[in-house]
């Protein structure tokens, strides 16, 4: 699904981008698109961090399930610590990004109480960052 979404965001950028094109050519005034912006300025972050989950999910699950003999715990535990510091990054700037989208009362905004100590009450992108870097903890966890 979010594949799909990026294609097709990319598509109306390409279709921007003619129409543009067009515009300049006949000497109009080149067009913008805000909705589209906004709309980009949306699911940006929530693609990047659904991508980003996902690779850290099949990274463990081959470890997991693969071949026992060629790992390394250092290896393992260096990749860990990277994602996990990709993923505290990450989790920081969903947080800001929720609350400037509060705060300026976008029309497209992620729905959940931010600061709320129940974590089901958090907006999707928070709850999904928590729940890689749970993750990631009780996988390093397990490793010892």
């Amino acid at each position: 699904f979010v594949n799909t979404l990026q294609r097709k965001i990319e598509k109306f950028d390409d279709t921007v981008s003619w129409i543009n094109r067009e515009e300049e050519l006949f000497n109009k005034p080149i067009s913008t698109f805000p909705e589209l912006d906004e709309i980009k300025d949306f699911t940006k972050p929530f693609v990047d961090l659904i991508t980003f989950s996902y690779r850290w999910f099949l990274k463990k699950n081959i470890w997991m399930r693969g071949d026992f003999d060629t790992l390394t715990l250092s290896e393992i535990e260096i990749t860990i610590d990277e994602f996990y510091k990709d993923a505290s990054n990450m989790q920081k700037l969903l947080r800001v990004k929720c609350k400037e989208m509060l705060s300026q009362n976008y029309s497209k905004r992620y729905e959940g109480i931010i600061d709320d100590i129940d974590m089901n009450l958090w907006p999707a992108p928070l709850k999904i960052a928590h729940q890689t870097i749970n993750s990631m903890q009780e996988f390093r966890v397990s490793i010892y």
